[in-house]
């Protein structure tokens, strides 16, 4: 049987209590250096996993509008070969080309704007319909295939002082999570996102058409590498990460149930400009 520490620290003499001590801070230091590196990777994790979800949209939202522009050439194509072309069509078929090629130009912009590193941007106050339509460029056509209905309702004028791609991530995160857990369901799929003012806070809701969450996991949702979703469809840090990058922005991100629907609720001060 092992001698107690009383014993055995009575027994040393101060030398080799110094280098015990010396011992036991090296081994706190080395398990502090664990947990930043813990940290830091499972940061990078879900920032490649966010990017995955973007590609996977970005494949959607750049072949499709792909498809328009080569059927757009053709009819072109036809309407020059015709003695009697008919100028309105043919600029109709060039303003198409030209609104699709937009659109391609807004993705990849945005998509850059999410490659970027952004820890050390600074905040800025950033408008919340802005914030709506940069993340769901990633992720409309994926729902449209899918046969989730979308809706969108932002107060006019809310704003909320923050980095944007950190946001961006959040709502990301929220929207792929809502359509894992809705995108086979029998019933009416769909997904809501609202922002609205209440009690000096502005509160953003990302509901969606599923019954909520198992009591079970409830309680576990937020905990990193936690996660109900199959190996290929999710990680289990993109939660916890979220829920931490709310947090930094002096913000709380919270599973609730609203009229039996699965829903999650972020609130963050407003800017210091705003508030009444």
């Amino acid at each position: 049987m092992s001698k107690p520490w009383k014993e055995i620290i009575e027994e040393l003499d101060q030398e080799q209590l110094k280098k015990l001590a010396l011992k036991q801070r090296d081994e706190i230091d080395e398990l502090a250096r664990l947990l930043t590196l813990y940290k830091e990777v499972s940061v990078h994790q879900t920032r490649l996993a966010t990017m995955g979800e973007m590609c996977g949209g970005i494949a959607h939202e750049i072949n499709n509008p792909l498809t328009i522009i080569n059927g757009s050439l053709f009819l072109l194509e036809r309407q020059f070969q015709k003695k009697d072309a008919r100028p309105e069509v043919i600029a109709g078929h060039f303003e198409r080309i030209h609104e699709t090629v937009s659109h391609i130009s807004s993705v990849v912009v945005n998509m850059r704007a999410m490659v970027v590193k952004c820890e050390g941007t600074a905040k800025q106050v950033v408008k919340i319909n802005d914030l709506f339509c940069k993340s769901l460029i990633f992720c409309e056509t994926k729902f449209k295939n899918r046969s989730i209905k979308l809706e969108s309702i932002c107060q006019q004028g809310l704003s909320i002082n923050c980095q944007p791609t950190q946001i961006t991530q959040v709502l990301l995160n929220l929207f792929s999570n809502s359509f894992h857990a809705i995108k086979d369901l029998e019933i009416e799929r769909w997904i809501s996102i609202k922002a609205w003012s209440e009690n000096n806070l502005i509160y953003i809701r990302v509901i969606d058409s599923g019954n909520g969450i198992d009591n079970e996991h409830v309680k576990s949702i937020f905990t990193p590498y936690y996660t109900t979703k199959s190996i290929d469809e999710g990680t289990g840090v993109g939660l916890s990460i979220s829920k931490k990058i709310v947090e930094e922005h002096q913000g709380t991100l919270e599973y609730k149930l609203v009229d039996g629907n699965t829903c999650f609720e972020m609130s963050f001060p407003f800017p210091l400009e705003k508030k009444s």
